[in-house]
């Protein structure tokens, strides 16, 4: 007698084996330009691991401004009191 496997198609956030989005994600690392993170579905215990691409977007200093295109400003007088 053979087995009937049932395929899912593969989802971020979803399990691969029965397509619950109630995962409990635990440990994370990084692989070079992607993230390895490792989880454990709260329907049906399935243990697995969920990979996604890192690329770089710019950054943001404390107060929520973002600088993520070349020539965007910086304000000196708030960057050099956050490190006094």
């Amino acid at each position: 007698m053979n087995k009937k496997k049932k395929v899912v198609i593969s989802k971020s956030g979803c399990c691969p084996k029965c397509g619950s989005n109630n995962l409990n994600f635990d440990d994370y690392e990084f692989n070079g330009d992607s993230v390895i993170f490792t989880y454990e579905c709260k329907k049906c215990s399935f243990l697995g691991y969920e990979e996604h691409t890192c690329q770089f977007i710019g950054h943001s200093d404390t107060y929520g401004n973002q600088f993520w295109n070349e020539g965007d400003e910086v304000d000196m007088e708030d960057t050099d009191n956050e490190n006094n």
